[in-house]
């Protein structure tokens, strides 16, 4: 087998897929065509007894093409049935122990040269096996290898796109080495505290100040400008909320010099990798430096430089007993309209403190064009509007820090805002941020009165299945979700514990 030296220093020959997973192994080679399990009119890629245990696999992507180079089942690009997750999964039920993905020849529409790492990040699900983008030279090099000569990308090509099914064997003699080493990207990171010490009998209880300080940078995760590597300066997500916790900090640290009043101490803290799913909060969760059983309060402070006609998002207003009373008694002298939700959970740093029984409240100016864009730049923040939300922060923070009694939580998750999925109808679950290599979607919460909470889906569960069908992330489930009308019956498999659990779901509306 010869493969150009040059081209394969210059990463012609193949690239690295982001679900590739560390694998060193000499393999036969088989080739399964589209690697579609049920197409239209009947169509497999695969027999009934198709093993791939133990076999490098070469997999076109898309799907049947006809003799003008175009999909046979698709006006325009391409069918759901091109997908890569499906396509994968396939493969790994049958036992594939390596994924060599290849263009198809002559192919008009789809993406044309190689992919790389930062190309499929979206790709799922992840792999512990091998996962390569092959040229088309490379892919052709190794059939003639692995065939002696006797199959071409060509030949097999048109055979897949005449329907023939079943998987290609090549001989177990002419194996091929593949050896991929892949580690995760990782970033060290800190959160960063300082603390107003309280006095007097409540000295020892605390009230925290918090939101993030870290942003994507160049566009390292969730960004919404694909493609753009210029800086995302993050002035309103989330320099705003980090310059709120300043101000707050400097305000509460004179009137405190003066003040002889019994007070509990106060945390300001701005937490790292939130971007990356609030894992600087649930660090600090998870390693508290105070005592979180004499937390009071939590205050998050997350996009609050974009105040639009005095309207201003407020969160957990149903998380302690005294809210009732208190909001509206403080709201009241300011210019501002507030519009509330009950629920403690949200996708911030305060989801994490709701989660330990602590009241939350989560102010939020709302989400606008140049969200997770180099376009959010200090000069669209609107000052003047971020005053006024933290004068009614100090005074809030004054009756949490100095109230004799603690307040008194309360668990809601009612009203917990629906995300905007392009989906008709809504399950009602907040999927963990920080669940890491969960195969699956954790749930953190589940919001009353929804489908899911209606059908007995708990927090904690994972889900694994949706009518039999594996759910290998929140991706997989956003599919199904989209696929379905509100009054559709679906059954929900959950792993709670050590068991599975098949439940039975009726999807609402998202209103």
């Amino acid at each position: 087998m010869f493969i150009d030296a040059a081209k394969f220093a210059r990463g012609e020959d193949f690239g690295v897929l982001a679900n590739c997973g560390t694998a060193s192994a000499s393999l036969p080679l088989s080739f399964a065509g589209y690697g579609i399990d049920a197409g239209p009119e009947g169509y497999t890629s695969f027999a009934e007894d198709d093993d791939l245990s133990g076999r490098a696999v070469l997999l076109l992507r898309y799907e049947p093409l006809d003799e003008d180079g175009q999909s046979q089942w698709s006006e325009s690009d391409f069918s759901p049935h091109s997908g890569i997750r499906e396509k994968f999964r396939a493969l790994l039920d049958r036992g594939a122990a390596a994924i060599l993905l290849v263009n198809p020849v002559d192919a008009v529409d789809g993406r044309s040269g190689l992919e790389t790492i930062a190309s499929t990040a979206g790709f799922r699900p992840d792999l512990n096996i091998p996962a390569l983008h092959l040229s088309q030279e490379t892919a052709s090099h190794l059939l003639a290898h692995a065939s002696n000569g006797t199959a071409s990308l060509e030949d097999l090509q048109q055979d897949a796109n005449e329907g023939i099914a079943g998987v290609r064997h090549f001989d177990d003699a002419a194996a091929i080495t593949i050896e991929t080493d892949v580690a995760a990207p990782s970033f060290n990171t800190q959160n960063i505290a300082g603390l107003l010490p309280g006095t007097g009998e409540l000295a020892d209880e605390w009230v925290v100040v918090g939101g993030h300080y870290d942003h994507i940078g160049h566009g390292y995760t969730g960004s919404r400008a694909p493609g753009d590597d210029r800086v995302h300066p993050g002035a309103d997500d989330n320099a705003s909320g980090v310059g709120t916790i300043l101000i707050l900090a400097d305000r509460l640290a004179q009137s405190a010099a003066s003040d002889e009043r019994p007070r509990r101490s106060v945390m300001f803290i701005t937490f790292s990798g939130e971007e990356a799913g609030l894992h600087g909060s649930r660090h600090f969760i998870d390693n508290p430096t105070i005592d979180l059983d004499k937390t009071n309060f939590m205050l998050n402070l997350d996009m609050m430089g974009r105040l639009r006609g005095d309207t201003v998002a407020l969160t957990g207003t149903g998380t302690a007993k005294e809210f009732d009373e208190m909001l509206p008694r403080l709201v009241e002298p300011t210019d501002l309209t507030v519009s509330t939700t009950a629920s403690g959970l949200g996708p911030s740093d305060h989801s994490n403190f709701y989660r330990q029984d602590i009241p939350v409240l989560f102010f939020f100016t709302g989400i606008h064009d140049d969200y997770h864009t180099p376009e959010d730049v200090s000069w669209r923040v609107n000052p003047e509007g971020t005053l006024k939300i933290i004068d009614l922060c100090e005074v809030i923070l004054d009756e949490a820090t100095h109230k004799p009694e603690p307040f008194t939580f309360t668990s809601s998750t009612a009203g917990t805002a629906a995300r905007e999925t392009g989906s008709k109808v809504r399950l009602g679950i907040m999927p963990s941020y920080t669940a890491g290599d969960v195969s699956g979607v954790l749930i953190d919460g589940v919001t009353e009165g929804t489908s899911a909470h209606e059908a007995g889906i708990l927090e904690g569960d994972i889900i694994t299945a949706w009518n039999g069908e594996h759910i290998e992330g929140g991706s997989d489930l956003m599919k199904h979700l989209r696929a379905h009308k509100p009054g559709d019956e679906v059954t929900i498999t959950v792993t709670r514990g050590d068991e599975s659990l098949d439940l039975a779901v009726t999807l609402k509306g998202r209103k």
